[in-house]
């Protein structure tokens, strides 16, 4: 255990990614990598309202399902640059996030550069839960 716990302050001097993660944030991951896994962006094609367009069998996309916000941040947050590519595409890669979200919760730190944005996002998610379960319940005293 000794050597375990010198091991992670020495990677964390020689790393500038390495993030130890709080105990109390990981049901918090746990959350973030269910919802990761349960919503992604869902697109069906529907007969276009435009009566020209439905006449010829035009189609129009719409979105049954999104992404969770906090991985649309982080993946807007990370664009790749191409000349040859008019579209913005992210760096980020659903797989790679769960893979990461997954060896955070098992071993409770991580050398990820997109560790601190999620250990952000779980952390805000923890002081919203904190504070509506603080606000739920009143004094004894006070309710008879």
């Amino acid at each position: 255990m000794i050597l375990e716990k010198n091991k992670i302050i020495l990677m964390n001097v020689l790393d500038p990614y390495f993030i130890k993660i709080d105990e109390t944030l990981i049901p918090y991951l746990g959350d973030m990598l269910t919802e990761l896994c349960e919503c992604k962006l869902e697109v069906c094609l529907i007969p276009s309202q435009n009566d020209s367009t439905r006449e010829d069998g035009g189609m129009i996309r719409v979105c049954i399902g999104k992404n969770p916000e906090w991985y649309s941040n982080l993946c807007s947050s990370y664009i790749r640059k191409s000349k040859k590519i008019k579209k913005q595409r992210t760096i980020i890669k659903r797989k790679n996030v769960i893979e990461l979200l997954e060896h955070m919760i098992r071993n409770g730190y991580s050398k990820s550069k997109y560790c601190d944005y999620l250990v952000k996002i779980a952390t805000d998610k923890k002081q919203v839960e904190d504070q509506y379960t603080l606000n739920q319940f009143e004094p004894w005293n006070d309710q008879f």
